[in-house]
């Protein structure tokens, strides 16, 4: 949650020196304790701090008015955050607790909000495989530590435990940068944060080695020898110990360096191979030429300014370093502009390197075949005036003198469109002082972790920067003109450059603007690439892909054909590896191929997508290669994959909705193994939108079996995550199709599902109706365990229409059946439904013993939902009968025990009766923190639990 209030000039600073300054003016705050408050709260930001806790902090013997002093405080800290903060008003910044005070703030106002944030962004890029992002965001993050947490003169030497964890949190990231900067030679980036970790840990031996060997690899190997003769004192004198075997091992280390700086102190030209007349091979003279061959740059070189900045920084903070030469590499798609974007760079530096330009291109991907680096080096060697015969025929001599020619001077290399690290390694110059720039449709993490490469990966062009583009191309009059039609090109070339520039040639060949029609055609196209082809061979978009394509091997071929058969955005490996029939093992081989050669990318860890062009592409591939046959068959494997894994899931989530296993799974299926809740929400989250494709596709095909079982296993999923509305539409799909098959198994399933549904949404008439046609079906099959569920939902719905006689009688039977069948899961529910429906008519001490007998068997069976619902009864009789104080202790073992499970909207419902119950007993402020929360929770989701949250905070501002 965010404090408001237009506040959002304010900057509060706890990772050092406390500061908070308004508009950039730093604020007076205040007497030593108010500080001290104010440092808890910061470093605890959006969490509770206990009273007694804030107490313990300010005195070692407490006075008898502590508790006074501290509402003092916050007060005081509330109207210098808010300078128009009325007394007994509600705090957008400091919210009251049952237990004590919470301070509301975000990354954009709090140094340590914003330190957080940007290592989480570093941590997910660093998983990905983007080594250079992630320094990027450590590096930007590592200032904001500015010295000891909450560092405050005047208090006392002992400090509260948190400041410590946050200190910790910082060396942590310190640490984790620098072993990331050591690996691509940033080390300089890191020093002041590691210098300043040691000082603050003068004892942590391995965090002393750790600064020795980023000392070393930055030159200083003085400074690292000083490091390590202080820090053996301090270890002698306080601990009377020797340094340990990490820290002799890193001082070794420093030692041998220094040594082999000593005796490398000969001059670069003095191994140069010599030509007849005397002269170095490759040495400047005045008739040497000076090379320059980059490519002509774009008159108008559109977007790809983010991605510049950070190229530009890269390459300038190691040059500045001297220490090693810079290599940038660039990767991404076919056709996303690599070879563009490295021509600017290189002429936005040529003026940097006076020595000269190189540049070739490698056709790493040509389906005539690649260059060789031989080739490359004989090409470099002639542009500085080296003939023929004076140029090495062997590989490793002919690098060594490229090298040689290359020492001492300032020259920047373009090695365009590379297959491999191998193909670039013998064109790298061998000293600092030169610039590399390499592309390639393969991310070159090999140049990374052996050279110290950047990377860099290029993404899609935006819906704007693609208009720029095609308006850049065919002038503005022309494009600007037929708005609507270049917002369509855009979204069909997906902010493909080449795809862009191929239609804005085409448009320009014709007379009149035919943009409209293009759009029209690209519409209407659908999995066709005909429209993108051009006069220009090498710049058709088909053409470019099948550079890519040729190189996978037959297998992978396969694959990629088979791939637009799944209809989702994205795809897991498992789903991979049925659509194709293949074990895990060879299928995470073939993924990689794909990956390597940029026809997929992997987006986020076991997911896979591609461009919208390359589906196309592949799709009109598997249509001209792949028999009908194979393609049917591949794609009941993937069905069966989502409906075998879907049943998992749902029994995964310790609430099992159906009760029909599904059929024995299809020989080559993969099914996903799911632990617990939280891992099968997150999988339905990221097939939802696959499952429901599959659920309308198999009602379609007839399969009316198939879509209701995995609607079924799907429920508990909208459920809880809030997808109420797909919930609805999908299970009226499902009805009309079981109906239409005379299947009455799935239509009594379906019936009560949709009753769920519609009593969710407010219609409990509907969901009435459904409900006794569901009992009437499941009592015509003899289904009993089905008649429980069915009664326990009728009870749900009478208690909330206040027909609580009704309701105790249909939970009782539900208890009964379940109690019969031995289903303990299903009991515990029916049990903790009763003490609901009597705690509501009064039965205080009955519903508390049943509420009581059901949370020992939630507890038994590890019931994190049940246990929840249990607290919330146990809430609901302890306000009823006047103890606040309990009501919100069970309200916060609710609260807890949802969040365990992880089920939102009972969380939002949960927080929905907390605040009625706060407003109820006076504790507005309480009351306005719980409906905040509930918008917190429900944020995405239009749901009415939100609508009467939103409702409930107007009346209390009304009331206010």
């Amino acid at each position: 949650m965010t404090a408001g209030g237009g506040n959002g000039d304010l900057w509060l600073e706890v990772m050092g020196p406390l500061r908070i300054r308004r508009s950039g003016v730093e604020l007076d705050l205040g007497p030593r304790q108010q500080r001290l408050v104010l440092a808890l709260l910061l470093a605890h930001v959006d969490r509770v701090v206990p009273v007694g806790e804030i107490v313990d902090a300010l005195w070692e013997q407490p006075p008898s008015s502590a508790v006074n002093v501290v509402q003092r405080h916050i007060g005081g800290l509330r109207r210098l955050l808010e300078p128009d903060f009325a007394s007994r008003s509600a705090s957008r910044w400091i919210v009251s607790d049952p237990v004590g005070y919470r301070l509301l703030a975000d990354a954009e106002q709090l140094d340590l909000l914003r330190f957080r944030a940007l290592r989480e962004r570093g941590i997910a890029a660093e998983h990905a495989g983007r080594t250079d992002e992630a320094l990027s965001h450590y590096v930007t993050a590592l200032p904001l530590w500015r010295g000891p947490c909450g560092s405050i003169p005047e208090l006392q030497s002992q400090q509260p435990p948190v400041f410590g964890l946050v200190d910790r949190e910082c060396v942590d990231l310190v640490r984790r940068t620098a072993d990331l900067a050591q690996r691509g030679c940033a080390v300089r980036s890191v020093l002041p944060a590691l210098r300043r970790a040691a000082e603050l840990f003068p004892l942590d031996e391995a965090l002393h080695a750790q600064l020795l060997a980023t000392l070393s690899a930055d030159g200083k190997q003085a400074e690292a020898i000083a490091v390590y003769q202080d820090i053996c004192r301090r270890l002698a004198d306080d601990l009377e110990v020797g340094p340990g075997e990490q820290l002799r091992q890193a001082y070794t280390s420093v030692l041998r360096a220094n040594g082999t700086r000593a005796v490398a102190g000969t001059s670069p030209q003095a191994t140069m191979p010599h030509r007849h007349d005397g002269v170095p091979a490759g040495a400047r003279t005045d008739r040497s030429p000076l090379p320059a061959q980059l490519p002509h740059d774009l008159p108008q070189f559109i977007g790809r300014g983010t991605a510049l900045r950070r190229a530009a920084s890269a390459i300038e903070g190691n040059a500045s370093a001297r220490a090693t030469m810079p290599i940038l590499a660039i990767d991404g798609l076919p056709g996303i502009g690599k070879t563009t974007f490295a021509v600017h760079l290189a002429h936005q530096l040529a003026a940097g390197y006076p020595d000269g330009q190189l540049y070739v291109d490698m056709r790493g991907f040509d389906p005539n075949g690649a260059l060789d680096p031989s080739d490359a080096l004989q090409g470099f060697l002639n542009a500085f005036g080296l003939p023929d015969s004076e140029i090495p025929t062997e590989m490793q001599a002919r690098s060594g003198l490229y090298r040689s020619a290359l020492a001492g001077r300032r020259v920047l290399v373009v090695v365009d469109n590379v297959r491999d690290a191998e193909q670039v390694r013998p064109l790298l110059p061998g000293a600092p002082g030169c610039v590399v720039l390499v592309t390639s449709r393969r991310r070159l993490t090999a140049l990374a972790t052996g050279f110290g490469a950047d990377l860099i990966t290029l993404d899609m062009l935006s819906i704007e920067q693609s208009r720029e583009l095609v308006t850049a191309r065919m002038g503005a009059a022309e494009a600007l003109a037929e708005r609507d039609a270049m917002d369509q090109i855009a979204q069909r070339c997906g902010g493909l450059p080449l795809a862009l520039a191929v239609v804005a040639a085409r448009a320009m060949t014709y007379p009149g603007n035919p943009l409209p029609d293009i759009a029209r055609e690209l519409r209407h196209a659908g999995n066709n690439l005909d429209v993108f082809t051009s006069d220009d061979l090498e710049n058709q978009v088909r053409a470019v892909f099948s550079w890519s394509y040729r190189l996978l091997s037959p297998r992978a071929m396969h694959l990629f054909r088979l791939l637009p058969l799944h209809r989702g955005p994205d795809i897991a490996m498992p789903a991979v590896a049925s659509l194709l029939g293949a074990s895990t093992q060879e299928t995470r081989g073939l993924l990689g191929e794909l990956v390597r050669t940029r026809l997929l990318v992997e987006h986020v860890a076991g997911r896979y997508r591609t461009h919208d062009l390359i589906r196309a592409y592949a799709h009109e591939l598997s249509l001209e290669s792949e028999p009908e046959a194979v393609r049917q068959q591949a794609l009941g494997r993937l069905a069966d994959h989502y409906r075998q894994s879907a049943h998992r899931a749902s029994f995964g989530r310790l609430a099992p909705a159906l009760s029909v296993p599904p059929p024995k799974p299809m020989s080559g299926v993969t099914i996903v193994e799911l632990s617990g809740f939280a891992e099968a929400t997150a999988w339905f989250t990221a097939e939802r939108h696959v499952l429901k494709s599959l659920i309308q596709g198999a009602i379609d095909d007839g399969e009316s079996e198939i879509a209701w079982q995995l609607a079924l296993n799907m429920q508990v999923f909208f459920q809880h995550e809030g997808w109420w509305h797909d919930w609805v539409t999908i299970t009226r799909s499902c009805l009309q199709a079981t109906v239409k098959a005379g299947d009455t198994l799935g239509e009594a399933h379906i019936r009560r599902s949709l009753a769920g549904a519609v009593h969710t949404l407010g219609d409990r008439e509907e969901a009435i109706g459904l409900l006794t046609d569901a009992l009437r079906l499941f009592t015509e099959r003899g289904a009993g365990r089905e008649q429980a569920l069915v009664h326990r939902n009728l009870g749900q719905v009478y208690l909330v229409l206040q027909e609580r006689s009704a309701a105790i009688g249909h939970f009782e039977q539900a208890v009964r059946i379940f109690e019969s069948v031995a289903d303990v899961s299903q009991h515990a529910t029916a049990l903790y439904c009763l003490a609901g429906a009597h705690a509501r008519s009064g039965s205080h001490e009955l519903a508390t013993v049943l509420a009581h007998e059901a949370l020992a068997m939630c507890d038994r069976i590890g019931d994190a939902l049940g246990r929840g619902e249990c607290y919330l009864t146990l809430a609901d009789v302890s306000q009823a009968q006047g103890n606040y104080d309990e009501s919100v202790r069970h309200y916060r073992l609710a609260i807890d025990s949802f969040g365990n499970a992880g089920s939102r909207t009972s969380m939002a419902e949960c927080y929905l009766h907390f605040g009625a119950t706060a407003q109820r007993f006076g504790d507005r402020v309480t009351a306005r923190d719980a409906w905040e929360e509930v918008l917190t929770i429900l944020a995405e989701a239009a749901l009415p639990l939100a609508d009467d949250a939103r409702r409930r905070l107007a009346a209390l501002d009304r009331a206010a």
